[in-house]
């Protein structure tokens, strides 16, 4: 407890200690170029919840949220004394909304690199996301520009203006509430289900950018079976590389979580067929993987 109050009070102070500048403190500095396809996985367990992800370059980081009165607590379960616990307001969106501010650049990162900051809700689905669309109201009055947001319009489609962050809610999703809402700043990760349904209302790109799903779910069956040791199989590989196709048909990304191992023997092939992020709890191995992978090829993509 004693060291998880240490990374509270550091993300309590963490903007006045940006403007003093480097060395102020062990707080780790945001990379200048983001690492695409990169996703922090459990990213509120990592000493520096979000700035550990960022100081390694990752372009997606997730939170599980617990709606505790009207406060918002990242948490991985319920808490004894939620009072330790960081709101989502002080661990991330403060921390985003000043690089936004300071880059003033369209993103997050010195490159103008968008974040995606997915959302896991652990408590009730409406009453939490009611919440955090309030808190993510505010912070929009307040920077114009962070959020993407989407309108929607007269005929059931989405006006879609790009922020910073793209906010993305996962977990418990209240669709029907999303769906019915006028301005969100926030998507729908949808699953695997949801693939090949349309593309139109509350299929459509604009209000499910990602789609999700566990990978033991997916890739279950003798002949789909693969414990990320050696060549990944044949059969995993083609329905794989069908899965990516189907989902990129419909404009959206593909992110698997409890992937068979992490590292470079599963991520290799993960990125070889377009996922489009690749979940990991190892930030500096994941980057590293991702950089060698460009200076191979030439570029980061």
């Amino acid at each position: 407890m004693k060291r998880r109050l240490v990374t509270i009070a550091a993300l309590l102070i963490l903007p006045a200690l940006w403007a003093a500048g480097p060395g102020a403190s062990n707080v780790p500095a945001p990379a200048e170029r983001a690492v695409p396809r990169t996703h922090s996985h459990n990213d509120y367990e990592h000493e520096h919840p979000l700035l550990d992800a960022l100081h390694h370059g990752f372009v997606g980081v997730e939170a599980d949220v617990y709606l505790v009165g009207t406060e918002l607590r990242v948490s991985h379960a319920p808490a004894r004394d939620w009072a330790a616990v960081p709101t989502l307001q002080a661990a991330y969106l403060t921390p985003l909304s000043d690089l936004k501010t300071k880059h003033h650049n369209g993103g997050v990162y010195a490159d103008g690199t968008p974040v995606l900051l997915l959302v896991d809700i652990k408590t009730g689905a409406d009453a939490t996301y009611g919440r955090v669309h309030e808190v993510l109201a505010e912070y929009e009055a307040a920077n114009p520009g962070l959020f993407t947001a989407c309108t929607k319009e007269a005929d059931g489609s989405y006006r879609v203006k790009k922020g910073a962050v793209e906010v993305v809610i996962s977990g418990n999703r209240p669709r029907r509430a999303m769906a019915e809402q006028a301005v969100r700043y926030a998507g729908y990760d949808g699953r695997v289900s949801d693939v090949g349904r349309g593309a139109g209302g509350d299929n459509s790109p604009a209000f499910m950018p990602l789609v999700s799903d566990n990978w033991n779910s997916i890739f279950s069956g003798a002949d789909l079976r693969w414990d990320g040791t050696g060549e990944m199989p044949r059969p995993v590989r083609e329905k794989l590389k069908r899965l990516v196709a189907d989902v990129h048909a419909e404009g959206k990304r593909l992110r698997f979580w409890n992937l068979p191992k992490n590292g470079p023997g599963v991520w290799g092939p993960l990125l070889d067929a377009g996922v489009d992020l690749v979940n990991t709890d190892d930030l500096p191995g994941l980057a590293a993987y991702v950089r060698s992978r460009a200076e191979k090829t030439g570029g980061l993509n």
